[in-house]
C-alpha cells in the first residue's frame, strides 16, 4: 500500500471514530444526568425518603380570636390565630405560608399577605401536631360605621401550602378562646399573616 492510500485510510478511520464518539456522547448525555423517571439516582433515593407535604384532606383548621394583641405596639389591630393540625397517621411537611382568603360571599374579598417578604420556614408535623400563624386585621369602622367585609356574611377559607389547584378550600369559623363563635370584623382591605411557628408556640411564646 502506498503512502497516499495509508494516509487516506488513516483519515477515514479517524473520522469514523470521531463520529462514533459524538454519537455516543449525545445519546448518553441525558441518561447520565437523569434516570428514566426524569430524576437523578441521588434525588430519586432522596424522594423515597422525603416527607410528604401536608395535604388538604389531612389538615384540620381552627381560627381563634386572641383576647389580647400579640404586639403591644399594634393594639389597634385584631389578632386571630389560625392553627393547622395534622390529622393523618404519618408525618408531613408544612412548607411555607398557608393560603388564606377572607370574603363576604359577594364581590369583596382579600387574601392574607405575609408580614415579611422572606420565605416561610418548613415545618414538620408529626401526627396530631400543629403549626400556627397569626392573622392581623383592623376592626376600626369607617365614618359611616361600615367595614370592608360586613361581619354578618364574612368567612375565612384556608389551604395548606402548595395545595393541589383542584382542592377546595376549607371554611374556618372564628371563635373565642372558649370555642364560642364570633363575627369576623375585617374593616380594612389588608390582612397580614405572620410566619408559621413551631408546635407549642403561641404568638411566638411557648404556651403553658
Amino acid at each position: 500500500m502506498n503512502k497516499n492510500a495509508i494516509a487516506g485510510a488513516t483519515v477515514t478511520v479517524g473520522m469514523m471514530l470521531a463520529m462514533t464518539a459524538c454519537t455516543t456522547q449525545e445519546s448518553g448525555q441525558p441518561h447520565a444526568a437523569t434516570s428514566s423517571s426524569g430524576a437523578s439516582p441521588t434525588s430519586q433515593v432522596g424522594g423515597k425518603n422525603a416527607l410528604k407535604k401536608c395535604l388538604t384532606a389531612q389538615v384540620k383548621w381552627t381560627l381563634t380570636r386572641l383576647a389580647e394583641p400579640v404586639n403591644k405596639t399594634s393594639s389597634h389591630l385584631a389578632v386571630a390565630q389560625l392553627t393547622a393540625t395534622n390529622t393523618a397517621r404519618h408525618t408531613c411537611t408544612f412548607d411555607g405560608y398557608p393560603w388564606v382568603r377572607i370574603f363576604n360571599g359577594k364581590a369583596e374579598d382579600t387574601i392574607a399577605s405575609p408580614t415579611t417578604p422572606a420565605a416561610a420556614p418548613r415545618r414538620t408535623l408529626a401526627p396530631g401536631r400543629s403549626v400556627r400563624v397569626n392573622l392581623r386585621y383592623s376592626e376600626a369602622r369607617d365614618r359611616m360605621g361600615n367595614c370592608y367585609l360586613p361581619p354578618e356574611t364574612s368567612a375565612v377559607q384556608a389551604l395548606p401550602p402548595h395545595a393541589d389547584p383542584r382542592d377546595i378550600a376549607v371554611l374556618v369559623p372564628l371563635t373565642d378562646t372558649h370555642g364560642k363563635r364570633l363575627p369576623l370584623n375585617v374593616c380594612q382591605e389588608k390582612v397580614w399573616m405572620t410566619p408559621p411557628v413551631d408546635p407549642g408556640l403561641v404568638g411566638g411564646r411557648h404556651s403553658g
